[in-house]
């Protein structure tokens, strides 16, 4: 708590508002004058200024995509600060610290992602490469309202441009870069009469091996299609068809030995990044593809605007990796096939925009089927190694496989959200939503050798039903036009689940997570609207934060098996906060300062599990939560009169150490690692030629070439040092340039 006064008497002193998009520099090169302009977000459901918006919120634009090098969601963390992405089996994606590091089938996700509103079930449901985006917007903090369930530590939007009447307008980017990297972006807007229009866009990605065991490399490709009916202002009809494939040798481990690493078989293994351990399987994939459609319905009823969203969203997924442990060669892989289907309808009422009272009152409808399992074939395992495991041992080509045959998930939720203005600068907040969960599944258990079952074989049919009533209470102060003061109560839940393990041991399902989480924020605009100052602080009490375990029974009928159950970690606190900068030193000069700080601690975590020690993890910290971060970004850009204009640009982003050991860490002497305290820079420069349309951009990444750790093979409980000799890296030094013709 001493933290959160600290931040919050900051606010409350004016001295800088919340954690937001710092507003991006509105091109007055004509006027000369120096000015932050305004942004327009829908992160509540309707349009405001983000600066008027009574939520965390960064923002990144359209035209950054280019000059950052950003083609896929994961490049997103190099630019907002409080977002990190772990690109392991399926891609996973922290907010603050909060997130679900667990590849289990029927797990969600504690961050929600959407496209252009429409509710994503699964990271693999997400479009492979960013491509005709108008804006990502990053919703910091629990959304449990009018996001729902699976939203407790954010939402990520994903916000595309849409057909408009204009004229034929589009363009096309092009770019290239080291590691024989090549993408694309292209689209087209056909106007097709004065009520008809059409936009279909492309991008592509493509790069080589980032390791050198042919790992980490990319051929992705993702299309889209708008199609929109406007016969009148008050109807819109808009009908989105997409897809995209994403094909890799796999996300593997780029190297052996971190730094710093005290397991005895480091001392002979050198760390070298990138360099891939073992040498990877041929058989290793990290391949999905993804296609969808929806409609969306905008109606003015005179009253209210009505929306309907009806949206179907598919992915198949094929991923194997084989991680090295001590033999140094390949022990074992890890196979996972993943299949979803969702159905999703939401049905919402708005206020007008000119209604002094903001609300939106709504229903939403989910339903997704998931047939998934999970294979691990211990080719040279060490089970084998008494001296290692004890008298645990295993056959050659032993083999471990959990299936869910059949699956069925539904959630049905009805919410609203209200603003009341009290006097004219002062609002009260309130929102509130009842969602009913419905999983049901029916799972195997599987084992053998050389591909032959010799049993035991396990059936787990079980079910899980939730009700849960979660609410938002807030209020609004307007210190001055261009200051804000809010404060925000909220609850939240991420669905508990169906463990895919065989009855026998007891841990036929998971509960959900639960949130209480407390926030005090300030937006502020200076000297006319050339300095942005944004504050937030957060406290946030958690409870069954879900963990994924490795787990080895010493006895019972799976004695010498590796077992894998998503379990409950009792309490957990997050707490922290974000100050973020920017000031427009002139017309042409922008400067920009962030500062993230975390502390996130389990309060309570004790793993019971038959056959098996009792691990007492109260008062470790939470993985992938680093203490402080910091950002210094600078930008100019040069008026070269009727030859267009020159920005050039530099960021430098340090992180203090954090706790790297993946799938929440390997603790009470099973050597956790932590990643050291780091730098990393990057440039840009970018050349738009003004009215002919030609723009070109170059950037670096990485400067320095630092090998930092994005997490580490792991698990708890855990036979000692078991896994934690791998580490997957985040990229290399990569550095391109497009080239960009707009018509």
């Amino acid at each position: 708590m001493r933290l959160i006064s600290k931040l919050c008497l900051l606010s409350v002193c004016g001295i800088s508002p919340l954690l937001g998009p710092l507003g991006r520099a509105a091109a007055p090169a004509d006027t000369g004058v120096a000015v932050l302009e305004e942004i327009v977000v829908t992160a509540q459901k309707r349009s405001e200024d983000l600066q008027k918006a009574s939520i965390a919120v960064d923002v990144v634009k359209a035209e950054e995509f280019a000059q950052q090098g950003i083609k896929n969601a994961i490049d997103l963390q190099d630019i907002v600060p409080a977002l990190r992405f772990i690109a392991a089996d399926q891609m996973t994606v922290n907010i603050r610290g909060l997130g679900t590091i667990n590849d289990n089938p029927g797990v969600d996700s504690a961050v929600a992602y959407s496209e252009d509103g429409v509710y994503l079930t699964h990271p693999s449901a997400l479009t492979p490469v960013l491509h005709d985006l108008q804006r990502v917007e990053v919703l910091l903090g629990p959304q449990g309202t009018l996001y729902g369930r699976n939203s407790n530590g954010g939402v990520v939007n994903f916000i595309s441009n849409d057909p408009s009447f204009d004229k034929v307008s589009g363009y096309v980017k092009v770019g290239g870069g080291n590691y024989s990297a090549f993408n694309s972006d292209a689209a087209i807007n056909l106007p097709i009469n004065s009520q008809w229009a059409l936009r279909i866009s492309e991008g592509s990605e493509r790069h080589n091996a980032y390791v050198d065991d042919g790992s980490n490399n990319l051929d992705a490709w993702a299309a889209r299609a708008k199609l929109l009916y406007r016969p009148n202002d008050d109807l819109s009809i808009k009908l989105t068809v997409d897809g995209g494939k994403h094909n890799s040798i796999g996300n593997a481990y780029g190297a052996a030995c971190p730094p710093g690493n005290v397991d005895p078989f480091c001392a002979k293994v050198p760390w070298k990044p990138w360099s891939g351990f073992p040498p990877l399987s041929t058989a290793a994939v990290n391949n999905y593809s993804n296609y969808g459609a929806s409609l969306n319905i905008d109606a003015n009823l005179g009253w209210a605007t009505l929306t309907s969203l009806t949206a179907y969203r598919g992915y198949d997924l094929n991923a194997t990796t084989s991680p090295a442990m001590y033999t140094g060669a390949v022990d074992f892989t890890y196979t996972h096939p993943d299949h979803s289907r969702a159905e999703t309808q939401e049905f919402r009422l708005n206020s007008l925009s000119s209604s002094p009272v903001k609300w939106v009152a709504g229903l939403f409808y989910a339903h997704e089927t998931q047939p998934s399992s999970v294979l691990f074939d211990y080719i040279n395992t060490i089970l084998q190694n008494p001296a290692i495991v004890g008298p645990h041992t295993a056959p050659p080509n032993f083999f471990q496989k959990f299936s869910i045959v059949s699956s069925d998930y539904k959630s049905v939720a009805v919410f609203g959200d209200v603003t009341v203005p009290v006097t004219d600068s002062f609002r009260l907040r309130g929102g509130l939503r009842f969602t009913h969960d419905d999983k049901t599944s029916t799972g195997t258990s599987e084992q053998g050798v050389g591909g032959v079952d010799f049993g035991p074989v396990g059936v787990n049919q079980a079910a899980l039903r939730t009700d849960k009533v979660t609410w938002k209470a807030g209020a609004d102060f307007d210190i001055t036009p261009q200051n804000l003061l809010y404060a925000t109560v909220s609850t939240g839940f991420k669905s508990g689940g169906v463990n895919n393990l065989p009855a026998s041991i007891g841990l036929t399902t998971y509960a959900p997570e639960t949130i209480t989480a407390y926030e005090i924020g300030s937006k502020n605009r200076f000297a006319d609207n050339r300095i942005q100052v944004n504050l937030a602080a957060f406290r946030y009490d958690y409870k069954n934060y879900q963990t994924f375990e490795f787990y080895q029974p010493s006895g019972g009928p799976f004695v010498g098996a590796t077992l894998f159950p998503t379990l409950n970690s009792q309490k957990a606190t997050f707490q922290g906060g974000e100050l973020q900068t920017e000031f427009a030193l002139t017309a042409a000069d922008r400067l920009r300062f962030d500062v993230n700080i975390l502390k996130n601690t389990f309060d309570t975590f004790v793993i019971s599990l038959p056959f098996a020690p009792v691990q007492n993890l109260s008062g470790t910290d939470v993985p992938l939560s680093p203490k402080t971060a910091y950002t210094l970004a600078y930008e100019h850009k040069f008026n070269l009169g009727a030859a267009g204009s020159l920005a050039v640009g530099a960021d430098a982003h340090y992180s203090a150490d954090y706790l790297a050991t993946g799938n929440q860490g390997a603790f009470a002497g099973n050597a956790p690692y932590t990643q050291p305290s780091y730098t990393k820079t990057n440039a840009h420069v970018s050349w738009n030629s003004g009215d002919s349309g030609w723009e070109v951009s170059a950037f670096i990444r990485n400067i320095s070439n630092k090998a930092s750790i994005n997490t580490v093979a792991g698990g708890y409980p855990v036979i000692p040092n078991f896994f934690v000799i791998n580490a997957m890296i985040d990229p290399p030094r990569t550095f391109g340039a497009t080239v960009k013709k707009e018509f």
